[in-house]
């Protein structure tokens, strides 16, 4: 098949898929080929030298020149250089096969330029639509370095998502911790109101028998044996010999008066001799 019968073939199939996603790298394929093909009539159509004659015989390959040329740009990743290769030479029907390779270069020098290199995905999409060895192996190397960003990007935001589940953890436990001790100190009020609602009367008073006593100034006690101890001394200081236990007589709950007793303590104990 003819360079030109490739191009026309080319643009039927873009014709039929205007938005395919390799659509426009398969046009510049075509103004490839199309280029190509117009250098090669070019040099079909230049003059042929007779053998009769003697005169020199038309180049199977570039000029000297373009190869020299092309030689001092073959593994260049500058566009500019591509480019001036074609300009200068894109007459020389002999060349015509480098100025194709040029081009392609150059397209792909471009569409490397306009890829994202941190993004791995649009360097392999790059990749995919064929570049020439010296930019492969760039694209390669970036695409290696990208794939390997991305993975500790995904390790470092593991980590993050981890120490934020462990951070939440630890809080959780600090609220629960926070919230059995609230409840501990709730049962332990509620505990010492209801000792307190067993040793006092409903209004926080002490009640012997029918007296009543502010808890201010008296403590509400059993009755039973009483064993001094230290400090409990004193109140046997002016005897020589303590007894050792003390019987405390009374119903099972009496008060003993913090302070000296009152004419009102006394009278009201009085009133009530029981």
């Amino acid at each position: 098949m003819t360079l030109s019968a490739l191009a026309t073939k080319l643009k039927l199939w873009v014709e039929k898929r205007p938005d395919h996603p390799e659509a426009e790298a398969v046009r510049e394929k075509i103004a490839v080929l199309e280029k190509a093909a117009a250098a090669e009539r070019a040099a079909l159509d230049a003059p042929q030298p007779s053998r009769a004659t003697g005169g020199p015989a038309r180049p199977a390959v570039a000029s000297d020149a373009a190869e020299r040329a092309w030689a001092a740009i073959e593994r260049s990743l500058d566009v500019a250089h591509y480019r001036r290769f074609e300009r200068t030479f894109e007459n020389d029907p002999a060349a015509f096969v480098r100025v194709i390779e040029a081009e392609a270069r150059a397209k792909a020098l471009e569409r490397w330029a306009a890829t994202d290199h941190q993004d791995a995905d649009a360097i392999a999409e790059t990749l995919r639509t064929g570049l020439f060895p010296a930019l492969q192996a760039v694209a390669e190397q970036a695409l290696a370095r990208a794939e390997d960003a991305a993975s500790q990007r995904e390790a470092a935001l593991a980590r993050a998502e981890a120490e934020e589940r462990e951070r939440l953890s630890r809080e959780r436990a600090a609220a629960e911790a926070r919230q059995r001790a609230e409840q501990e100190r709730i049962a332990s009020e509620k505990a010492a109101a209801e000792n307190q609602a067993a040793k006092y009367g409903a209004d926080g008073r002490i009640k012997v028998g029918a007296a009543v006593f502010s808890p201010r100034d008296s403590e509400a006690v059993q009755a039973g044996w009483l064993k001094p101890g230290a400090g409990k001394i004193e109140w046997f200081k002016d005897l020589d010999n303590g007894p050792e236990m003390v019987v405390v007589p009374g119903n099972p709950a009496f008060a003993i008066g913090r302070f000296a007793v009152t004419f009102a303590e006394w009278d009201a104990a009085q009133a009530h001799p029981e």
